[in-house]
């Protein structure tokens, strides 16, 4: 990572690669927490385990891991709450086929 006042465009791409792939791996903890409400779900564990190693490539400290973390589980949160109907029938496909093409 650049120190403070170096020219951050060589890790730019590298950032908004990683950032967008962490808020891709965020969806399935934040569908079931609207859902079910469930703030402490043990489902989606690799998800957040891929995006934990992601995020320390330019995280420092845990403290750092877990609010970047927080920040990808409400920016999709945000970009799932329009479709939160479509959310409720594809829950209920699930629990009924337990599998969707």
């Amino acid at each position: 990572m650049p120190k403070p006042g170096e020219d951050i465009g060589s890790v730019s791409d590298v950032f908004a690669s990683v950032y967008g792939h962490c808020i891709e791996l965020a969806p399935g903890r934040a569908a079931e927490r609207m859902l079910l409400g469930d703030d402490d779900s043990q489902s989606a564990v690799d998800d957040l385990r891929q995006a934990r190693e992601l995020a320390l490539l330019f995280c420092k400290s845990e403290d750092a891991v877990e609010s970047f973390i927080a920040h990808c589980d409400i920016a999709a949160r945000d970009l799932l709450m329009p479709y939160g109907d479509v959310l409720m029938v594809r829950s209920i496909v699930l629990r009924i086929k337990r599998t969707l093409d």
